[in-house]
């Protein structure tokens, strides 16, 4: 008969570092095999979820009885005792996300993000655990508009409803007056109206929003839009053909 070779485990040199993906001796059946430390955190954790209180509360002699079972299936008592810091950590982890507070919604673990109730889909988690309607559910760009002096848009938005918000952006395409090009200058005021000077009050626009369009309509100056000077501040008449504007909408 052949000689049999074999190392003892004891006779290993310890891991300097351990993860989950570690090898460990189990027997079933007269049949040996190679568990994982992943493996066996995740049968203590089914184990675990499994228990039914009904069949009886968790004693001494039950606890006692599965440790001494894991005991016998990890083999070397150094790997026990590993196993054993590895569940004490899961259950400290448990803990931990057990302590969270949140909203139930429509159901969902205590301490993980609560299932979005019947109309919750559209809401958004806030910091206190609950859910809570969106300011803004949806939004519209518009390509970049020429802007033509006594000239009008229409804007169709697609939001469904009338924008909550609309915010209107001058861009820059060809730099003057101290703006580069790619400059992007926000005009439009709550008001309804990005105005001129008093000097020049035909330097101006209206923004009209509606559940379909938002509709621009240029003042009738020659320059329908009015800037401070980027460095030192003095108002300028911008030429309308150096500019682009863009319109957001926001319901």
């Amino acid at each position: 008969m052949p000689e049999a070779y074999g190392v003892r485990i004891d006779d290993l040199d310890p891991a300097a570092s351990p993860d989950r993906d570690f090898l460990l001796p189990a027997m079933k059946g007269g049949t040996s095999q190679a568990l994982s430390i992943a493996q066996i955190l995740g049968l203590a954790l089914a184990a675990e979820i499994a228990f039914d209180p009904d069949e009886g509360p968790l004693t001494a002699e039950t606890v006692q009885t599965a440790l001494q079972e894991l005991a016998e299936a990890v083999g070397s008592p150094t790997d026990f005792g590993r196993v054993l810091i590895a569940l004490a950590d899961l259950g400290e982890l448990l803990t931990t996300i057990g302590a969270f507070e949140g909203d139930e919604g429509s159901g969902g673990a205590p301490g993980l993000v609560p299932a979005p109730g019947g109309g919750d889909a559209a809401k958004v988690l806030t910091g206190a655990g609950s859910w809570a309607t969106r300011v803004f559910k949806s939004e519209y760009a518009s390509a970049p508009q020429i802007i033509t002096t006594s000239g009008s848009l229409t804007l169709a938005h697609g939001l469904g409803a009338v924008p909550k918000l609309v915010v209107a952006e001058l861009v820059c395409g060809t730099a003057e007056h101290g703006y580069s090009v790619g400059d992007i200058v926000p005009i439009f005021s709550p008001g309804g109206t990005a105005t001129g000077t008093t000097d020049n009050p035909t330097s101006n626009a209206v923004f009209v929003k509606g559940a379909t369009n938002v509709s621009v309509y240029f003042g009738s100056g020659t320059s329908v839009f009015q800037l401070p000077h980027k460095t030192f501040g003095l108002v300028k008449n911008l030429t309308n053909g150096s500019w682009t504007l863009v319109v957001r909408a926001f319901a």
